[in-house]
């Protein structure tokens, strides 16, 4: 009986200590994910496989929203452009390299184009 305990216990413990951990991801890190919970310009919301000019786009677009010396209703329209865009990144499903190039340049066009409308009227449109 003491032999029969013995195996089981020896099995449960080798069963339980060789589980594999879950692989790391390869895009985030503790360090990151710290930064994007208390960096109020990195959206959430974004796909994890977002490129950085994805990120720069969300960062360009809550710099212009916060731009009072710009009209609400311009404002307005480039937060529902960048929300939609949003949707569109989320609604991507089994995308090929081609998509997520067209994706990063996308963003670095969005990001570009916000940036030019907010030359001259905030301090925030040189950063």
């Amino acid at each position: 009986m003491k032999t029969l305990i013995a195996s089981l216990l020896f099995a449960l413990v080798a069963a339980c200590s060789h589980h594999d951990a879950p692989p790391a991801s390869p895009t985030t890190s503790p360090n990151a994910e710290a930064a994007t919970a208390t960096d109020p310009d990195v959206d959430p919301t974004l796909p994890s496989w977002a490129p950085a000019s994805c990120k720069n786009y969300h960062t360009v677009v809550v710099k212009f929203a916060a731009c009072n010396e710009i009209g609400q209703d311009v404002r307005d329209k480039v937060a529902a452009k960048y929300d939609a865009d949003n949707k569109s990144w989320h609604a991507l499903t089994n995308a090929q390299q081609s998509d997520l190039d067209q994706v990063k340049a996308s963003c670095s066009d969005q990001a570009a184009s916000v940036k030019a409308q907010m030359t001259g009227h905030c301090a925030q449109a040189s950063n």
